[in-house]
């Protein structure tokens, strides 16, 4: 090696040493803020000056975390707002939640409803969140450092004058700035040390984003209303809608309702969950109590949480009694009696107003945690405000005319072979809150790639003649490809054959027959009266088909007047109320004659599953039906209705053609 590449690489040598050296120098300015360079500048002081400033400063990291920790655990406020209708009977809610009912553990409610029906907000500010700490403070830090007795006690002259704090919330750690003039006098030496610093690892900024978040989230979709309801519907214990054909009218005590719901809501709602959070599903049941988010929440958990001692209050439109009983579906024309005479029918349709409290909890990694209150309202069995009213979607709205997101849309349909290829001319709409965007068409590759507007839970539509629509739920605030597959759909040439006594005939003039094909999975469904049509439209997928015969009657099938009694068993009342006893309670109804040209004389159910090359390879479809016997009596058509549960085993599938 020649003698300038050896100095060339020693010079190199120093310039790498020089430059770590310089790098170690000045790592605390590269590295730490300046609020941490300011708190190491303040303890460059005398000893028997550091140990005043750590002892305060300890005090004021004390002080912190305990404002932080009351401030957290009420809903964001060190003292919840005074309410204007104090707590009574009339108002047991207020605008906190007691949580142990003893007036000391009270969580602000963020969104509640007045006693008199107005929706409150009470979210706190993050200003105002950082003026109480900064109060809390200023108010508490002398019960800690008690006039600085210790020192005192150990020869210092110690004089201070008042407390100025300055609190920063960040989303890591809660640090505090203090600013308290304190002069020391020790063994004739003095300082004076005017500003102090402490922090606590509190991810305070961090929890109260992800609380106003789900609060969003809740005000946007009900998801906790929504859920609550879906519970009271399938809990047999409480009564909700359906119908029975017990010929007994079902009754519940209204006591007993009440006590269902409350345990059915205190069993449930600690199942939700918020998507992106850290949590465990105890089976795969509780999938569907996960709230989907666009945030994430990683290092946290959300807990959620009803408790039957809470308050609640329960409303059942039209039920003032003790006992809550379905309606006979004799009572209400001519034809609901009329089916009432070959099978029992009693239709039960409960209208609630519910509101109760829910506690969310999130907690960071540290186990620190954030609460708050929310007032869940079920109103006319809706969320909160009747949502009923049919919604009319602007296409003119601001919303549409802000497209600034890129998004690549390419739709694509099914082959014979299975294959994928595009489909171009479709046209793209996007549906966000109330205003349905139409966003453009694809190009001869299938492919549409513009601007959207940014949206949340937006309902993208891509639609084609000739295609089952393409729909999924997404969210455009950040570029992203999409790819629908869009079915296609075959129309076929229809003929339908009877199946009478084993032998397949076809339709005759006194016949017609009706047949409704679904698919759930694919929300595809398409009916077929015959005669009067001629096709169908279908797409490949899971079916299940059910046909009816109606054959004309002649003489018109007569049913008699006559009159029935209707009885029920209900608790008995006494001087003492309820008392648990039971007694039959009769009702004679009378019911007219009734005539009809026309009656049901066969059908079944059947599941089918066409492929898209059996639909495509076919240009004709054969439908089946089951006839049975023309009923004469009304005995005759109860036995109809029970056989016409097992002509599924006498229809033949559709045959493809």
């Amino acid at each position: 090696m020649k003698s300038g590449q050896v100095t060339a690489f020693v010079i190199l040598g120093i310039i790498l040493v020089a430059l770590g050296g310089l790098a170690y120098v000045l790592k605390d300015k590269i590295f730490k803020s300046e609020w941490e360079r300011q708190k190491e500048t303040s303890l460059a002081v005398p000893e028997y000056a550091k140990k005043v400033t750590l002892f305060t400063e300890s005090c004021v990291e004390q002080t912190l975390k305990e404002g932080t920790t009351l401030l957290a655990s009420q809903g964001g406020y060190i003292d919840i707002p005074d309410d204007p209708i104090p707590e009574s009977p009339i108002n047991p809610f207020s605008n906190s939640l007691d949580i142990f009912k003893s007036g000391n553990n009270r969580v602000a409610y963020w969104i509640y409803e007045t006693a008199n029906g107005v929706q409150k907000n009470q979210i706190p500010t993050t200003q105002g969140i950082k003026q109480q700490l900064e109060d809390y403070l200023k108010d508490n830090l002398n019960t800690c450092i008690k006039d600085f007795s210790t020192f005192k006690n150990q020869g210092y002259s110690i004089s201070y004058g008042s407390i100025s704090p300055e609190v920063l919330i960040s989303d890591n750690n809660v640090r505090a700035t203090l600013r308290l003039p304190v002069s020391i006098d020790y063994n004739n030496q003095k300082a004076d040390i005017n500003t102090f610093y402490s922090s606590i690892d509190y991810s305070l900024g961090r929890l109260i984003k992800q609380a106003l978040n789900i609060i969003k989230m809740e005000n946007s979709k009900n998801f906790i209303e929504n859920y609550a309801i879906d519970v009271m519907s399938i809990y047999d214990s409480i009564p909700f809608s359906g119908i029975d054909f017990e010929c007994t009218p079902r009754t519940w005590k209204r006591s007993d309702v009440l006590n269902s719901i409350q345990n059915a809501f205190a069993a449930n709602i600690p199942n939700i969950r918020i998507e992106g959070s850290d949590f465990e599903l105890s089976n795969d049941f509780n999938k569907y109590f996960i709230v989907p988010s666009d945030e994430i929440y990683t290092g946290t958990n959300v807990q959620f949480m009803y408790s039957p001692d809470w308050p609640m209050l329960v409303d059942i439109l039209d039920e003032n009694g003790p006992i809550l009983q379905g309606k006979p579906y004799t009572m209400n024309n001519d034809m609901s009696r009329f089916l009432a005479q070959f099978f029992c029918i009693n239709d039960y349709h409960f209208v609630y107003d519910i509101k109760f409290p829910v506690l969310i909890t999130i907690t960071d990694k540290n186990n620190n945690p954030f609460q708050f209150a929310v007032m869940a309202v079920i109103d006319n069995n809706q969320p909160r405000e009747n949502t009923l009213a049919i919604n009319t979607y602007d296409t003119s709205s601001p919303i549409c005319e802000y497209k600034t997101m890129p998004i690549k849309v390419q739709a694509f349909s099914v082959t014979l072979d299975g294959s994928l290829q595009p489909v171009p001319n479709a046209m793209v709409s996007l549906k966000c809150i109330t205003a349905s965007c139409p966003i453009g068409t694809t190009d001869s590759t299938g492919t549409l790639l513009t601007n959207f507007p940014q949206c949340t839970n937006a309902l993208l539509t891509v639609e084609k003649e000739g295609f089952n629509p393409a729909r999924e739920t997404i969210s455009t605030n950040t570029e992203t490809y999409l790819s629908p597959i869009l079915e296609p759909i075959y129309t076929l040439n229809t003929d339908v054959k009877v199946i009478d006594n084993n032998n397949i005939r076809p339709l005759q003039p006194t016949e017609q027959a009706f047949f409704t094909f679904e698919d759930k999975e694919r929300q595809y469904s398409t009916v077929f009266v015959a005669p009067g049509q001629n096709a169908i439209r279908l797409i490949a997928g899971n079916y299940e088909i059910k046909s009816n015969l109606i054959v004309s009657s002649d003489p018109p099938f007569n049913i008699p007047a006559k009159d029935i009694e209707v009885c029920n068993d209900l608790p008995k009342e006494g001087v003492l109320g309820i008392i648990g006893l039971k007694e039959k309670k009769c009702v004679t109804q009378h019911l007219n004659q009734v005539s009809l040209p026309q009656v049901a004389s066969g059908g079944s159910s059947i599941y089918w599953s066409p492929s898209i090359s059996g639909l495509a390879s076919s240009k004709k479809i054969t439908l089946y039906v089951v006839r049975s016997e023309t009923p004469k009596s009304i005995e005759d058509l109860s036995k109809n209705y029970e056989s016409s549960k097992k002509n599924a085993e006498k229809t033949k599938e559709p045959l493809l053609e």
